[in-house]
């Protein structure tokens, strides 16, 4: 039986360029609700979910919009 483990996609994605590891970023065994406010204030989320913003804000902007910017 394979068991259940809890993660945050966003800080898996950018913890390697934000020099994150923790649970969240490994995969949690222990699946614990009050521990997801935790690491939603943590520097490493914060960060990486910047990082996701900043990357998605990016694709956004094409040529003719970045021109009439």
């Amino acid at each position: 039986t394979e068991s259940a483990q809890m993660s945050c996609t966003i800080s898996r994605q950018h913890a390697q360029e934000k020099n994150c590891n923790n649970s969240f970023v490994t995969g949690n065994k222990t699946v614990k609700l009050e521990t997801i406010p935790e690491h939603e204030n943590s520097k490493c989320h914060i960060a990486c979910t910047s990082m996701s913003r900043a990357q998605s804000e990016s694709l956004l902007v094409t040529p003719t919009i970045s021109a009439l910017m």
